[in-house]
């Protein structure tokens, strides 16, 4: 073993739905610790909140918010030691599940599932409730990541690259944002002939590899939504690195910082017509490598996807 392993954040952490408040226990927020205290061997120069329960009975709890109405795979990690607790996990009084967080020498995160949580658009509360155990009654929280279960759009027409030269052409209007015309012939940099291509993806479209890879220039994406009535949602992304996007032309989403293309990162609130939906996005990259990844919330699978407007 070596002598010290640093504690970094779990894989795969998602901010779409977010913590209000806590953990807290009885009003008061969850002590922290450092985690050379938990074992000698992990080192972090963030703390670990952590509570040592005086027996079963006693509950955690945390205030989450959810930007919309969504079908979410739930992981909750908590660290596993010696004398490890075993707690009953509920949210908004629904049992989920138990986890039992023993184990003969500590892990800074044991990862449990739970598939197929709903989340309504708002706040919800998330307990832990000790258990009875032969072990001990400590908690050590890592936290919740909630992964959304709506599928990601797939299929896009996609058109680029256009220039993009000191950051100039994030707010300059290029012919797609005028007009959508999947026949017509454009200029782009350095004088190409450039036409709308379509593409199909699994989950994160990269632009570099239709139109090109290279600094400082504009790609657009074209989508459509089928919905079976007028309805709210939102849309959840990742972008690398600037991105505007625009629902029926309406302005959803409108962000040009530098980033990685982290899925569910941002979220968009949308609303969508019945019937054919337009979704336009323009991705600006700065430097390097650049992409983006599209969902809708569809929590009771009612939406239909396509760039040809075509049910299947």
């Amino acid at each position: 073993r070596m002598p010290v392993t640093h504690v970094g954040l779990p894989p795969g952490i998602r901010k779409v739905v977010t913590i209000v408040s806590g953990p807290r226990i009885d009003g008061k927020d969850l002590p922290a610790r450092k985690w050379e205290d938990a074992d000698p061997e992990f080192y972090a120069k963030s703390l670990q909140k952590f509570w040592k329960a005086r027996g079963p009975g006693e509950i955690i709890t945390t205030v989450l918010e959810s930007p919309t109405d969504e079908v979410f795979d739930l992981t909750l990690s908590l660290s596993a030691s010696p004398d490890g607790a075993k707690v009953r996990v509920a949210l908004d009084g629904k049992a989920l599940g138990i986890i039992d967080t023993y184990s003969y020498q500590f892990i800074p995160w044991k990862p449990a599932k739970f598939e197929g949580v709903r989340l309504t658009k708002g706040r919800h509360t998330l307990t832990l409730t000790t258990l009875k155990s032969g072990h001990g009654y400590t908690i050590g929280w890592v936290g919740p990541n909630f992964i959304p279960s709506s599928p990601h759009l797939k299929e896009w027409y996609v058109i680029g690259p256009f220039d993009n030269a000191k950051d100039s052409g994030f707010d300059k209007a290029y012919p797609p944002e005028k007009k959508i015309d999947l026949k017509a012939e454009y200029e782009g940099i350095g004088g190409k002939k450039i036409m709308w291509k379509p593409v199909t993806v699994e989950d994160r479209l990269k632009p570099g590899h239709i139109v090109g890879n290279g600094d400082w220039r504009i790609a657009y994406g074209l989508t459509y939504i089928w919905s079976p009535r007028r309805m709210e949602t939102a849309a959840l992304l990742g972008k690398d690195d600037g991105a505007k996007m625009w629902v029926n032309d309406r302005i959803v989403f409108n962000q040009n910082s530098w980033s990685h293309c982290s899925p569910d990162t941002y979220f968009a609130p949308v609303l969508l017509e019945k019937g054919w939906n337009k979704l336009l996005i323009k991705c600006a990259n700065h430097g390097g490598s650049w992409a983006w990844q599209v969902r809708i919330a569809d929590p009771d699978g009612k939406l239909k996807f396509g760039r040809d407007k075509t049910l299947k």
